[in-house]
């Protein structure tokens, strides 16, 4: 993985995305999701939105792109393949086609990707043919410390008193704002706003299911850590 720290990638996913908004006065950053060296799948444009990457309109319009954060000469390590694989994946959940193209079967480019390109359609779905998947990487990222006392949790401001709404505290509405931005990040349809309403416990509930915790739809510590350690499905 070279030198790069994990704790650096969102920086580089951002400055990514300011010159694609402030200096190319796009939208947002070309791509719809993002991967970096360690396998982590970053939110762009997200699910639905057409991308700017393509190079053509109609490309733009029935393909969606998704960007390894990489360059010339960089190592690309099995964490960015599998980390490829998995969000090519990830958008055939989405609705979208088993097919897998290269920015060149678009227009051409002078990007040298095709050993990557080559690499990552084992294990993804190409032109409607499984080949040999390949398992997800295990993210090993670690979770922020659970900020709320022992046996206390985010969920209803009418619960009891140890049920935090985010809407009497402001570390507490931090905090959940902290969860609801993971989430997001992870591809969920949430608001940021660090307020526990129906979208945040409905998200909550179907993330525990999906992961095999016990489903109540409330912020504990199981749930809480599970945003940062648990593999994007």
């Amino acid at each position: 993985m070279g030198t790069r720290q994990h704790s650096t990638c969102d920086d580089l996913m951002r400055s990514i995305q300011n010159q694609h908004m402030d200096v190319n006065q796009w939208s947002d950053i070309a791509y719809n999701l993002c991967v970096c060296v360690h396998g982590v799948i970053f939110e762009g444009r997200g699910r639905g939105n057409g991308s700017a990457a393509n190079g053509t309109t109609e490309a733009n319009k029935y393909w969606y792109a998704v960007c390894a954060l990489v360059g010339e000469g960089d190592p690309q390590p099995p964490e960015l393949i599998a980390g490829l694989q998995e969000a090519c994946n990830l958008i055939r959940s989405w609705g979208a086609g088993n097919a897998v193209n290269g920015h060149r079967d678009h227009i051409a480019t002078a990007c040298p990707g095709d050993a990557l390109y080559s690499q990552v359609l084992v294990g993804t779905f190409n032109n409607g043919a499984a080949s040999t998947p390949v398992p997800p990487p295990v993210h090993t990222e670690t979770a922020p410390t659970f900020p709320l006392p022992s046996g206390h949790y985010f969920g209803p401001a009418e619960g009891p008193a140890e049920s935090h709404s985010g809407y009497y505290s402001q570390a507490d509405r931090d905090d959940l704002a902290d969860w609801q931005d993971r989430m997001a990040e992870r591809g969920w349809s949430i608001a940021v706003d660090g307020l526990y309403g129906t979208e945040t416990e409905g998200v909550a509930a179907d993330f525990q299911k999906e992961k095999g915790l016990g489903v109540d739809g409330l912020i504990g510590v199981e749930t809480w850590g599970a945003a940062w350690t648990e593999p994007v499905t």
